[in-house]
């Protein structure tokens, strides 16, 4: 679309070096790399069930992002416009991939929609989380590396997505009883996702970022489902919330994500290959976040109760 381009261009021509730190800064609290330790020190440390429900949104959201960018196959904008626009170079580096929905906004829009959600009798937080969700996606049209129409996109399909899951969460918590159809269902819809990422990148080789993005996501989200269900049934630990145990608690727990990721997923992709060992390492890092690591230190400190959630 010409206004994509129009748009882009405008932003261009008012960059400055102090605007691209500010915005390579707001740009970040779209990356998985700040809101996955979130997620886990809510999980953690204060609420489970928050978590749970951020974390439902956020995988649903980088899944659905990920199976419209294999769809339409849509280039970055300095690719579709080579010549015209110039994304920041700094931004440039991580941006790979197609560009239509933008993952980043996708992802805002999932967990701050979601904390608005959960905390919609809160003005304050709503318009917070409101906020940084139209600031990370002003912040990639901005950096050059996302056109209005991707950031648009990706708030829409968030936004039914957090209704949709909310409903979805609201059934289970109600009905805890249906967790097990819960758990089948979405392990069904993530082989459909797997069946269709292969479909698509055998017949186009250059998909191989996504693809593998794509096994690491849905290896992660069927991680956490299982460790979900075995916490339920299983476990039922209470969030550590007094500092001390706390901090203890999530330093060792990103620690033994690391290690999942750094060590033991070498060693994953060296014996089954890089498809097979990709999945298993990272639905490997969802069960420890999720039922593995919670079981572990369930036997060792000694919790406070949980918050009760209400409808």
């Amino acid at each position: 679309m010409n206004i994509d381009l129009t748009v882009l261009q405008a932003f261009e021509s008012i960059r400055t070096p102090a605007l691209d730190a500010f915005f390579l800064l707001v740009t970040q609290f779209g990356e998985a790399a700040i809101l996955i330790p979130a997620l886990c020190i809510i999980y953690w440390c204060f609420n489970k069930k928050q978590a749970f429900f951020l974390a439902l949104n956020f995988f649903s959201a980088l899944i659905l992002n990920h199976i419209l960018k294999i769809t339409f196959c849509i280039e970055r904008p300095w690719l579709r416009w080579q010549g015209e626009i110039a994304p920041v170079a700094k931004a440039k580096i991580t941006a790979t991939g197609y560009s239509f929905p933008s993952g980043h906004v996708a992802t805002a829009t999932s967990v701050y929609g979601g904390i608005a959600l959960w905390y919609r009798k809160n003005k304050k937080i709503r318009i917070a989380a409101i906020v940084l969700i139209l600031a990370v996606g002003l912040s990639r049209i901005y950096l050059g590396v996302h056109t209005p129409s991707d950031v648009l996109a990706s708030i829409f399909a968030g936004l039914i997505l957090l209704f949709l899951n909310l409903r979805i969460f609201n059934r289970i918590t109600a009905n805890p009883e249906d967790d097990k159809k819960f758990l089948l269902v979405s392990l069904f819809v993530l082989i459909l996702g797997l069946i269709y990422t292969f479909y698509k990148s055998h017949w186009n080789p250059s998909m191989e970022i996504l693809w593998l993005d794509g096994i690491e996501t849905m290896g992660t989200a069927a991680g956490v489902l299982t460790g979900w269900y075995w916490e339920e049934h299983r476990i039922r630990f209470q969030p550590i919330r007094q500092v001390g145990p706390a901090m203890i608690v999530v330093t060792v727990g990103l620690a033994g994500t690391f290690l999942i990721l750094s060590v033991i997923g070498k060693f994953l992709k060296a014996i089954f290959g890089i498809l097979s060992g990709n999945f298993l390492c990272y639905f490997l890092i969802g069960f420890w976040i999720i039922g593995l690591y919670p079981y572990l230190f369930n036997k060792i400190l000694n919790p406070v109760s949980d918050e009760k959630y209400v409808h």
